[in-house]
This record gives structure tokens, C-alpha cells and sequence, in this order.
């Protein structure tokens, strides 16, 4: 069999990440061990992420009055400004 590793014949424990055997104190490898810490990671940083887009959603609900969108380059100003920093003039 090619690729397959032969039993071992310390023993040693599963990794309950990839299921091969493993003899680390942790019984788990350390790289499978950084996976999963990376998806938990990756996970908090999509919620905060999410979080921060609907915050700024709300935040320009609430200054809209005080706000004009530039037809420029669609950035939110003032509405006494007379020219945007792209150089859009209304």
C-alpha cells in the first residue's frame, strides 16, 4: 500500500482532529490544534466585522440629514461643503 503508514507499535492516541496517531502531552497534533484555533479566529472576526457594517449602516442613517453623498467618488460629506476632497464640485 502506498501512502499508508503501518501501525505503530508504541501505541499512542488518535488525534480527534485528522485521526492519526499522535504523542504529543496534548493528544492532538499541534498543527490540527492551530486550525481550529484559526477557525475560531476567523469566525469572531467575521461576526465583529459584521457587527461594524451595521453599525456604520445605522450611524449614516442617523447623520443623513446633516450628510449628501458625492456622485464623485460616493463618499458621505457635509451638506455646506462645496467640494468634495476628489475634487467633485456641486
Amino acid at each position: 500500500m502506498t501512502g499508508s503508514k503501518p501501525p505503530s507499535k508504541r501505541g499512542g492516541i488518535p488525534c480527534p482532529v485528522c485521526g492519526t496517531t499522535t504523542y504529543s502531552a496534548a493528544g492532538m497534533h499541534p498543527q490540527c490544534a492551530a486550525v481550529q484555533s484559526d477557525l475560531k479566529i476567523k469566525k469572531e472576526l467575521q461576526k465583529k466585522k459584521k457587527d461594524e457594517e451595521s453599525e456604520a449602516k445605522n450611524a449614516s442613517k442617523k447623520n443623513s440629514r446633516w450628510q449628501k453623498r458625492c456622485s464623485g467618488c460616493g463618499v458621505d460629506v457635509h451638506v455646506r461643503l462645496k467640494k468634495c476632497d476628489c475634487g467633485y464640485e456641486f
